[in-house]
């Protein structure tokens, strides 16, 4: 059976999770992107927030519309781990630790509502953590998310074409 998905978590805004975060909110869905705590002590969720901001200067554009980066709530794991909890979906994409993925996969089973699921990016499938309690979706992000948003879409489930700026449609639903 199909879960219809509403709201989107995306942890780590590095450059992977900030572009995944921007093309979530592409097939018009809300999205908390949260990232660890900066040095920042005026703001703690700085990191979260600058990678929104970077997002809406990079070329090509990774939002369809700047507006789209309204969609995205920016946190940090310290002060904002609750807000996962009316998430449906949670895209893991932290350094390649096992260490700290193990530990944020702790933290998200106290946090995360019962049946959302979990994807995680593991660049080395032979050191891929173990599979424990997470629950994850068939779905494989090996590349840049840059360059196959389709696939992202695909696997969020998005079935409703969207247009540019231009009117031109950019996505008519899943390829994959």
């Amino acid at each position: 059976m199909a879960r219809e998905i509403k709201k989107v978590a995306v942890i780590g805004a590095g450059v992977m999770g900030a572009a995944i975060a921007a093309h979530v909110t592409n097939a018009g869905l809300a999205v908390v992107l949260l990232d660890i705590v900066g040095k920042d002590p005026n703001d703690r969720s700085a990191i979260a927030k600058g990678a929104v901001e970077k997002m809406l200067k990079t070329e090509p554009a990774p939002f369809m519309s700047p507006r789209n980066a309204k969609l995205i709530t920016a946190g940090n794991l310290e002060d904002d781990l609750n807000l996962l909890a009316d998430c449906d979906w949670i895209v893991e994409a932290i350094i390649e630790n096992l260490k700290i993925k193990h530990d944020l996969y702790a933290k998200l089973e106290t946090v995360r509502k019962e049946g959302s699921r979990q994807l995680q990016h593991v660049d080395h499938p032979a050191e891929e953590p173990d599979r424990g309690p997470v629950r994850r979706v068939p779905a494989r992000f090996r590349h840049h998310p840059l360059l196959q948003p389709a696939a992202l879409y695909a696997a969020l489930g998005a079935s409703v074409g969207r247009q540019d700026r231009a009117g031109r449609h950019r996505y008519a639903g899943p390829l994959l």
